[in-house]
């Protein structure tokens, strides 16, 4: 147990367990300097912007989601979670509007739509109904084919001069040339592929065969041994490291690359996150974009890079940092496609309270283009395709939806015509200014916003010391935004109560953008600021005047003298107080500095000697 000093009596000071008389009375004054102002974040900001106050700024979310806890001049261009456009820097806006397609007639139950297109129209097989789309009357057609079997892949190829649409379903599969005529084949497969121009398939048991003329002449070619219960996950085409064009093949765990010439598999040196998959499972989970092979791994994404006689293999998948928000959004990749302008993913929900979300890669950043309209409901189908516009079609709880992508212009505010969604929302990620050894007060969030109107609005949120919680319950509301220009928001609630700031550990804010009813306006947050104030914990120092002249407690001037020496040079804190109360918070721990002292000569050793005291901790 500690037993701490005491000073009871007037004009007295205990030093390292020893009391001193003191010539005069104890000089006090503060040992805490005041911080250094910081200037962060990725906006265009000086130490012009604010004569003492602190600046985070965020103006630039091109690198990203998922950093729920930022590191600063690290993550200053990262957000924790968004469903607005962050691909343009000094704009933050809506996605694009998503449209439900009309539901075909006559079909029983939820039939998932397998999506792709023939001759300039969108096909899509409700399990096992074939059926074309007219966008200009949002119509489906009466069937045009069925199936033996519900699909496992569908592929457009073109052998020659002849376009196909072919739809695979384990013991066969089905092809057309024409909409109206459809042929079969006996020919088992799950996975099918277009390679040095001939129909490529893989059955479930990995016997991989292919043909020049779809529906017949299939002839086996090598065959791919699975073990552990693998099953195919996606045959395609892509880049070897001699740079030659070639088949691969993914399974549940692993790539094999397809060695022609010897008839072949080859196993490369990728392992690939096994969940548990079916042979007869319509996940297609490998694809090639911008000449870069992308494989799906659980949550994740595989970057196989063949080039110059070796491999690259790197994780870059939005399960990396930090993640999905949990018992929210997290997903397993199950379809994949490729657009002009970025790599795009649907995932399929982890648990039951989870939304299905459609993701995009833009070699920088991974952003969300669509998040499901319910929960526990996973998107099927993924297809690019130029029909009307250029669009992104996907399957989704029973039918065909489709949402327009960008392939000139990545700023949608530039594009004319361009429909948004009803809202989004966009949080940043917990912002922690500085170490833990400063406190912070937040005092104004200045908001930039353009094209706000009454119904064309921005609400600003935020949530301090990582309580955001269950449905965002910790979020306090700083106002909505209705006008452009530069919004100023005090803390901690806009002046409703007091402008004293907000003491805090760590802040997020969160930015709901929403739009009226014209679908072509939407409001554009164009910058965020933060302004805070640091300051250091309180400590103090104290200047002590003390008198060497008598005898204290039975020590001489020259033993006093030594026993002051002998404090100044320890290596430890000097428990130091001049107080006599119970509490002990008045004892402090000290560092013992600015010696100087009035001294005899001789053998006379008493004297004024001062000494200044500036704590470092306080007792318990």
């Amino acid at each position: 147990m500690v037993t701490f000093q005491r000073s009871g009596k007037d004009n007295e000071v205990s030093i390292n367990g020893l009391r001193y008389k003191l010539a005069g009375p104890v000089m006090t004054r503060s040992a805490s300097q005041y911080p250094q102002k910081q200037i962060t974040g990725s906006g265009e900001i000086t130490s012009d912007s604010h004569p003492w106050a602190s600046v985070h700024v965020w103006d630039d979310w091109r690198d990203g989601i998922g950093v729920d806890r930022m590191i600063v001049g690290e993550d200053d261009r990262r957000s924790w979670f968004s469903t607005a456009v962050t691909s343009q820097r000094q704009h933050l806006t809506g996605p694009p509007l998503a449209t439900q397609t009309a539901a075909p007639a006559g079909l029983s139950g939820n039939q998932d739509p397998l999506v792709c297109e023939l001759g300039g129209a969108i096909v899509a097989a409700y399990g096992t109904d074939v059926r074309s789309y007219t966008a200009g009357t949002d119509a489906w057609s009466t069937s045009r084919a069925t199936l033996a079997a519900a699909p496992t892949d569908v592929l457009n190829l073109a052998i020659g001069t002849t376009q196909y649409l072919v739809y695979c379903y384990t013991s066969g599969y089905a092809y057309s040339s024409a909409i109206a005529t459809w042929a079969t084949s006996g020919k088992d497969a799950v996975k099918i592929a277009y390679w040095d121009n001939r129909l490529w398939g893989i059955d479930a048991a990995g016997q991989l065969w292919y043909t020049f003329t779809p529906g017949s002449a299939e002839v086996d070619n090598a065959r791919l041994v699975l073990s552990h219960n693998d099953v195919i996950t996606s045959l395609f085409e892509g880049r070897d490291a001699a740079n030659h064009t070639i088949l691969y093949c993914t399974t549940e765990r692993f790539l094999y690359a397809h060695d022609f010439d010897n008839c072949r598999w080859v196993r490369q040196k990728v392992d690939i996150s096994p969940q548990g998959l079916t042979a007869t499972d319509l996940k297609r989970k490998a694809i090639t974009w911008q000449d870069q092979s992308y494989l799906a791994s659980s949550a994740g994404v595989i970057n196989h890079l063949a080039r110059a006689g070796e491999a690259t293999v790197k994780d870059m998948g939005p399960d990396m940092d930090d993640g999905l928000p949990e018992a929210s959004y997290e997903n397993t990749v199950a379809c994949m496609a490729s657009s002009v302008k970025e790599l795009i993913i649907a995932g399929n929900v982890v648990g039951s309270s989870d939304t299905a979300l459609i993701m995009a890669w833009n070699g920088r950043g991974w952003r969300v283009l669509w998040s499901a309209t319910a929960t526990n409901t996973n998107i099927i189908s993924l297809h690019v395709a130029y029909v009307t516009n250029y669009r992104l079609w996907f399957g989704y709880n029973g039918r065909v939806w489709y949402l327009r992508l960008n392939q000139t212009n990545m700023n949608p505010k530039r594009i004319s015509g361009w429909a948004y969604a009803s809202t989004c929302f966009h949080k940043t990620p917990w912002l922690r200014p500085q170490g833990g050894e400063v406190d912070l007060a937040a005092l104004e969030a200045i908001v930039d916003t353009e094209d706000c109107t009454a119904n064309e609005t921005v609400k600003v949120e935020y949530a301090i010391n990582y309580t955001e919680g269950a449905a965002d319950a910790s979020y306090v509301t700083l106002g909505t935004i209705t006008t452009d220009g530069r919004t100023i928001y005090t803390f901690p609630d806009n002046g409703v109560t007091a402008n004293i700031g907000e003491e805090l550990r760590a802040i997020r804010f969160k930015l709901t953008l929403s739009r009226g009813s014209t679908t072509t306006l939407f409001p554009d947050m164009t910058s965020l600021a933060l302004v805070y104030r640091k300051k250091l914990r309180t400590r103090w120092m104290h200047t002590f005047r003390i008198d060497l002249n008598e005898v204290q407690s039975g020590r001489s001037s020259k033993t006093q003298r030594a026993n002051l020496l002998t404090a100044i040079a320890v290596a430890e804190l000097v428990e130091v107080t001049f107080r006599d109360d119970t509490g002990n918070t008045r004892n402090i721990y000290c560092d013992l500095m600015g010696p100087e002292g009035e001294e005899r000569t001789g053998r006379d050793e008493t004297g004024i000697f001062t000494l200044t005291a500036i704590e470092q901790l306080r007792g318990a």
